[in-house]
């Protein structure tokens, strides 16, 4: 079940999180909030923040995302401005109170720092929408809900070197809490 607030503070500490506006257009903005949600939802059985998404052109969209921006846009806590990239309207969202992301976990965070960086830096809008393009993205009509659990039945990716290497952190973070508990 969706939780609003925590889903109005991933979207913000999403765009918080990206420090270059020019990086984050709304297709980069939705696969972030898509990957961080079904990411935790694979390593750790529910989603970070419970939302919906939905099957759109450009890959999964969370269905609530254009309300959870209006909001944070009338709080004050974010500016969603159009520029032009390459001749085409883009969205960018400027960050105009800082991020307070006590309402997740250190995992939760993990995940969301992690995938911001993947995105914003690795990808453009496009690469990045055509990688959600997957089996789970065919199988479901336009409008359509994409249910979270749907991605365990996606054939995973190769795992690489960065892949381990974060893997090898959780695990070592969570070998220490238990010892420690």
């Amino acid at each position: 079940m969706a939780n609003w607030r925590k889903f109005k503070r991933l979207v913000h500490y999403a765009c918080a999180l990206c420090d270059d506006t020019s990086k984050l257009g709304a297709t980069k903005l939705n696969k972030v909030l898509w990957y961080s949600d079904t990411f935790a939802y694979r390593l750790t059985g529910k989603s970070i923040s419970g939302e919906t998404y939905l099957k759109r052109q450009y890959g999964p969209v969370p269905a609530r995302i254009l309300r959870a921006l209006r909001e944070l846009e009338g709080e004050g806590i974010l500016h969603v401005r159009e520029s032009a990239y390459f001749g085409k309207p883009k969205r960018e969202y400027v960050v105009l109170k800082p991020a307070n992301p006590s309402v997740f976990s250190e995992e939760e965070r993990e995940i969301v720092r992690q995938v911001v960086d993947i995105v914003c830096n690795e990808h453009t809008a496009a690469s990045i929408s055509d990688l959600s393009h997957d089996e789970i993205w065919d199988a479901a009509e336009i409008g359509e809900e994409i249910p979270l659990y749907t991605v365990l039945a996606a054939n995973a990716a190769p795992v690489t070197k960065a892949d381990e290497a974060w893997a090898n952190t959780v695990i070592k973070r969570r070998s220490e809490k238990l010892e420690a508990a």
